[in-house]
């Protein structure tokens, strides 16, 4: 069995090619169902704000290429998709995965959030029956490598997120956001991480607006700057406030250019959802500044420099998970052909029985002994067989191996398990 991914993300992809190319909650089932169809066994997708990554298991992942960029082309209607797009096999495919988890293929080095979005999709996977044996160890593999690298390089003590960058590089191009008024557009995890980032900052009020009353509520618990509005106001606080960040997981924008009314004072927006929730056309009025996550990329380099090592520990931390992975891997391509011995094994022990009750009449003690001999002699017969193929690391070996095992004991290949 073969692992890949194939996806656009943050290092290759623009924006407004990201935003084409993200995944809604039931797109994301519809994506799976649609794949599992067309010839691939387990399929995780994973989407966030920077990446729309599929991880997939199957047989001939390489030849299937073009199935999957036709899919990204349908799916996002980017002409060019092909310019943006990244396809990994194998060990290169597993170890993206790893990075992606511990943070390390982030625009900010080791950020915190990721961890819990590639939890959602595998856990999301395997709900939907999609993620299977192979998936399954693989998510749980780099769940468990992130969770050290994040505790061995102490990056958890320090966690890094998109809100906390956005807020940060606000306060950079702004100069200070105390005192400052905000409006915070969303309720979901970014904006309760940028909520308490704007208050570590000293602003004078932050008036958040979304549709879902009840998590406005749990939002501002005990924090007397923050203030609940009715959503549909969001456009009568432009005039109210400073600052506005927005993080919704909206499919449309939530400020039109349309209906934003003339101001009477100058105003920064940050956009950090994915599609975006700011129409970029309003760069173009006068004292209005809008800034995406794709501006945060210009921080990438200065926190790497920073962070470098703790990247190289980390690095460290996830090849020796890999190579515990890519161990058990070799040792499930040899399952099918043992699983078929063990199915041989009884399948003549039953007819052995079967045959021998129609000739002799035992007593239930005799036949359990008989059925107790017969299964013993059986498996010491495949012992030495199944030990060792379960000793081969080399591929090629094991496949000569598992050809003449198979031929041997006539195993028909299509009738394996896996």
């Amino acid at each position: 069995m073969e692992i890949a991914v194939i996806g656009v993300n943050h290092n290759l992809a623009p924006i407004d090619v990201r935003e084409q190319a993200a995944f809604t909650e039931s797109q994301k089932i519809t994506a799976s169902h649609q794949l599992l169809g067309q010839g691939f066994d387990e399929v995780v997708v994973l989407a966030t704000c920077n990446r729309s990554e599929m991880y997939l298991c199957g047989k001939d992942l390489e030849k299937k290429e073009e199935i999957l960029i036709q899919f990204f082309q349908n799916h996002s209607s980017v002409l060019n998709i092909t310019d943006f797009l990244f396809f990994k096999t194998g060990e290169e495919a597993i170890h993206h995965l790893f990075k992606v988890a511990a943070g390390l293929d982030s625009i900010v080095l080791g950020e915190d959030q990721i961890l819990g979005q590639v939890k959602l999709a595998y856990e999301s996977a395997r709900q939907l029956g999609a993620s299977k044996k192979i998936l399954n160890r693989l998510f749980q593999t780099a769940i468990s490598a992130a969770k050290e690298v994040k505790t061995e390089t102490k990056m958890s003590e320090n966690p890094l997120s998109i809100s906390r960058i956005a807020v940060e590089y606000l306060k950079e191009r702004i100069g200070t956001l105390q005192g400052k008024n905000v409006l915070l557009i969303g309720t979901g995890e970014m904006s309760r991480l940028a909520l308490n980032y704007l208050i570590l900052e000293e602003v004078n009020a932050v008036y958040i607006a979304s549709r879902n009353h009840e998590k406005k509520k749990e939002l501002i618990q005990d924090i007397s700057q923050a203030t609940l509005i009715n959503y549909d106001l969001r456009y009568d606080y432009l005039n109210k406030v400073d600052l506005v960040l927005s993080a919704t997981g909206s499919p449309h924008f939530v400020l039109t250019d349309e209906k934003v009314p003339k101001l009477n004072r100058s105003l920064t927006m940050m956009d950090i959802a994915l599609p975006r929730d700011i129409d970029p056309r309003l760069n173009e009025k006068e004292g209005i500044v809008v800034y995406n996550i794709d501006q945060l990329q210009e921080i990438r380099l200065e926190n790497e420099s920073k962070r470098g090592q703790l990247a190289k520990a980390a690095g460290k931390i996830i090849d020796e998970h890999l190579e515990v992975f890519l161990d058990w891997l070799a040792c499930v391509g040899v399952d099918d052909t043992i699983a078929s011995l063990k199915e041989q094994c009884d399948r003549i022990k039953e007819e052995s029985m079967a045959f021998l009750s129609r000739k002799i009449d035992f007593t239930d003690k005799q036949k359990r002994l008989v059925d107790s001999v017969m299964m013993n002699a059986l498996g010491q017969l495949m012992r030495g067989p199944i030990l060792h193929l379960k000793q081969l690391t080399n591929e090629e070996e094991q496949a000569d191996c598992l050809q003449v095992v198979q031929q041997l004991f006539q195993i028909n290949e299509e009738e394996q398990i896996i």
